[in-house]
């Protein structure tokens, strides 16, 4: 994942680059770090390498407010 950045408004803009053998869905999960609560689960695609635009009210949390992390799930 990279190019990961906060739009206006605390919307998040993410893009990626994955280099795996592994096939599947992507998708970006998003946990408060100091709890390891989900505050939401990004479906990204099954498209290695995207980008996609998440406003504030699809993600149900402020990235600008909150604590974040994300880690990138293949199902």
């Amino acid at each position: 994942l990279h190019g990961t950045k906060l739009a206006n408004h605390g919307d998040l803009d993410l893009s990626w680059k994955a280099d795996t053998l592994i096939e599947g869905e992507l998708w970006g999960r998003v946990v408060d770090p100091d709890t390891n609560k989900i505050l939401a689960d990004l479906p990204l695609g099954s498209s290695k390498e995207g980008g996609q635009y998440f406003p504030a009210d699809v993600l149900g949390f402020d990235p600008s407010k909150e604590t974040w992390g994300i880690v990138i799930l293949i199902k």
